[in-house]
């Protein structure tokens, strides 16, 4: 019979290509960083797809995407699947050479920025959950939070369906409140006739514990913040930014059945390469889960 093992999830901001140098090295750190760490979901934000920015243009893949392939290339992850939710839209500069076909809106070429769901277990479903901004917002970028429904083997003959929410809220206050109320209402629908859904809540929430945001989450009874549960509020759990960081804003929730499974969690991607180059500027969050995993 092959051999189980507990279910671990990695949350991610990816750090998108364009704002950040270095994308081909940072992209084997993440391929190394997954292969040591062996995750089963990995959750990115902040992925971006920009048909002229060099490794795309050679390859019409996602951030996300070239982080599997790599992945595969090495013989890893052979089993596993993507899915990427384009949110944000952004026209690139005007004559811009587009060596592709597939251009939106009114012919003019774009690149796009959104959420990536890496899977060992079959993704059976996708949806997404739009978030408004209000109409003076500081933040101009649209939100979204994605969700990933997984089956997962926990034996030969039985499968466990779990939920995955991987969001990146605003960083405008008041938007990230209302990104908040918008993906928990979303949750409640969803997960009201059955209590024992196991679902969870990752990524880059924008926000520290202390502000509204957070407190929305923690204080809906559907969400378990881990860090606090397995480390306790003393150890502040920062991952941001790499290299010396002062605040914890990425995150991983679990609905309380998933919770009280959670045996495992670490701050991942802390060091950086020879370079001094590190995988992104956030750090990673890893959990493991005492759900029995067979592939």
């Amino acid at each position: 019979a092959p051999m189980s093992h507990p279910l671990k999830v990695v949350t991610y901001n990816i750090a998108n290509y364009d704002d950040w140098p270095h994308w081909p090295q940072r992209r084997t750190l993440f391929v190394e960083e997954i292969i040591s760490l062996q995750p089963d979901v990995i959750l990115f934000q902040e992925v971006r797809f920009n048909p002229n920015e060099e490794t795309t243009q050679q390859s019409y893949q996602d951030m996300a995407q070239q982080v599997l392939y790599e992945l595969v290339q090495r013989g890893h992850y052979r089993d596993a699947n993507v899915s990427s939710l384009p949110i944000a839209f952004y026209p690139l500069a005007e004559g811009a050479r587009v060596p592709f076909p597939g251009s939106f809106g009114r012919g003019r070429a774009c690149e796009w920025e959104g959420l990536s769901v890496i899977s060992r277990g079959f993704i059976a479903e996708t949806a997404s959950i739009q978030l408004t901004r209000g109409a003076n917002s500081t933040d101009l970028n649209p939100r979204a939070s994605q969700v990933a429904t997984l089956d997962y083997r926990t034996s030969p003959s039985r499968s466990l369906r779990l939920y995955f929410v991987n969001t990146h809220l605003s960083y405008s206050i008041p938007d990230a409140i209302s990104n908040v109320e918008q993906t928990l209402d979303w949750m409640k629908r969803m997960f009201a006739a059955d209590p024992l859904a196991l679902y969870l809540l990752a990524g880059d929430l924008n926000v520290t514990p202390d502000q509204a945001p957070y407190q929305q989450l923690v204080d809906s009874g559907l969400l378990v913040d881990l860090w606090v549960a397995l480390e306790g509020p003393a150890n502040p759990g920062l991952t941001y930014p790499t290299g010396a960081p002062s605040k914890r804003i990425d995150y991983v929730l679990a609905s309380p059945t998933l919770a009280k499974l959670a045996m495992d969690i670490e701050i991942v991607g802390t060091q950086p390469n020879a370079n001094g180059v590190y995988a992104s500027d956030h750090m990673g969050v890893c959990v493991t889960f005492n759900v029995p995993v067979h592939y």
